[in-house]
């Protein structure tokens, strides 16, 4: 025990000096680009403020960002090509790795393992296409898992899981207002078509962003942990997010939030599970099937061009660019080169992969989708139902859409490294470093509460 309080002591205030020679770093660099880019630095001295208060707080960073998170726009920041989420994510990462608490729970380790295999198995296609975007594509996807895990973990560790869950829904609430306000505009004027915001936010807000937003909020909002903020409001909070992914016609939100409570209900023990299933997955289900055959059905030159039909295109065409590469792919973001005439991200989480890294890609990616499932579906407090259930809509939507783009991809993520470390403190609050054995939802903690459940 002594020897591991030393490791501990030295991890930590080796990150410190670390990130106090970052600072320094910075400011001096500041210093040489303030007659060229004002802006850059003012946002850079900001960063190093934040980095210093970070080292009596580790979690300060990670959710004074939490808002970013949800932000998909371009950050605009010079010759930096980076959604404002990701750039977020990017800052937030390195206090969060360097202070945050340790020892990681073993849920958390697997998971992050599972991320690194997965990643593994991207470096071939690394070796074979060695181009820019491979390699910048290569991290990137790493931060959007792994970064995000631990980002969220430092969050929930440091006790302030409710606080960053409540965080996230408020803004979630903000934009579901605004979707809302947008709908009941757009439907007073006879069209009753999928929502898109486009003011009065300067940025604009896809339905296909939209919906997997709402989708995955809803779940947090659903099961409710009692350490969240919002106490009464979360019901109206939970109507205003189904309102919201209703009117964004997602099909693929929809279908994975239906699916995440089925899973959820019958994992957990609800009840009356039927009546989940019933009420919540059927229609669901039911609603996405006959609106893609109607899509699939219609002949008409224009319908060529709606959502199902494209898809199919879009699926043939990523199976021909994959047909180069079999076994290792063409690359990360090959539609960004000039090497083919198609320029799209493939909408399939396992089409992309396997366009892009192989068979070998595919492989690494369909054991960390399983097993990362496994591993959260162990855990039954309300904590580790929210990350299971998180994790399960996510993989559903990439099937069905994108599944490496900005914040859909990472704010689950970010809300499963909370919950891992809120139930962690839990299960530790002194942060002694205790046997926490969140893999397998023993030692203490908060049950789930939801609508005809049973306590067992």
């Amino acid at each position: 025990m002594a020897a591991h309080s030393t490791v501990r002591r030295l991890l930590h205030w080796g990150g410190v000096a670390l990130v106090a020679v970052v600072a320094l770093a910075l400011l001096f660099g500041a210093g040489q680009q303030i007659p060229h880019r004002p802006t850059l630095v003012v946002i850079g001295a900001a960063i190093v403020l934040l980095f210093a208060l970070s080292l009596t707080e580790s979690a300060l960073v990670p959710i004074a960002f939490l808002p970013l998170y949800l932000i998909s726009t371009r950050a605009g920041l010079g010759g930096i090509d980076l959604s404002v989420s990701d750039l977020a994510l990017f800052v937030a990462f390195w206090p969060a790795v360097l202070l945050a608490p340790r020892p990681f729970s073993p849920t958390l380790r697997t998971l992050l393992w599972l991320s690194a295999t997965y990643q593994a198995c991207l470096l071939f296609t690394l070796i074979q296409n060695p181009y820019r975007a491979n390699y910048f594509e290569w991290a990137h996807e790493w931060l959007l898992i792994s970064g995000a895990l631990v980002v969220g973990w430092t969050i929930g560790r440091r006790g302030y899981a409710g606080l960053g869950l409540s965080i996230l829904l408020a803004c979630a609430s903000v934009l579901a207002v605004i979707t809302i306000v947008t709908g009941l505009r757009q439907y007073a004027g006879g069209d009753f078509s999928a929502v898109y915001v486009t003011s009065p936010m300067p940025m604009p807000m896809h339905k296909n962003f939209i919906g997997p937003l709402m989708s995955v909020c809803a779940i947090v909002a659903w099961l409710r942990p009692p350490q969240m903020k919002l106490g009464r409001l979360t019901p109206v909070v939970l109507g205003l997010l189904l309102v919201a992914l209703g009117m964004s016609q997602s099909r693929q939100a929809i279908v994975g939030l239906a699916v995440a409570m089925a899973v959820v209900a019958v994992r957990r023990g609800v009840k009356h599970p039927r009546r989940v299933l019933t009420f919540a997955a059927v229609p669901a289900l039911g609603f996405t099937t006959l609106t893609v055959q109607e899509q699939l059905s219609t002949t008409s030159d224009a319908a060529q061009f709606n959502s199902a039909n494209q898809r199919v295109t879009w699926f043939a065409d990523t199976m021909d660019v994959w047909a180069h590469q079999p076994l290792v792919g063409v690359g990360l973001r090959w539609w960004y080169t000039n090497r083919f005439t198609h320029r799209f991200q493939p909408p399939n989480a396992l089409l992309e992969v396997g366009s892009s890294a192989g068979l070998v890609g595919v492989l690494g990616f369909v054991i960390w989708a399983i097993g990362s499932v496994v591993v959260t579906s162990r855990d039954r407090s309300v904590y580790g139902m929210i990350a299971f259930g998180v994790l399960v809509d996510r993989m559903v939507q990439g099937q069905l859409d994108i599944f490496w783009v900005a914040v859909t991809a990472s704010l689950p993520f970010v809300i499963i490294g909370i919950c891992l470390g809120g139930r962690a403190a839990e299960l530790d609050p002194t942060g002694a470093g205790a046997d926490i054995r969140t893999m397998h939802g023993a030692g203490g903690g908060h049950r789930v509460e939801v609508a005809g459940a049973s306590p067992r």
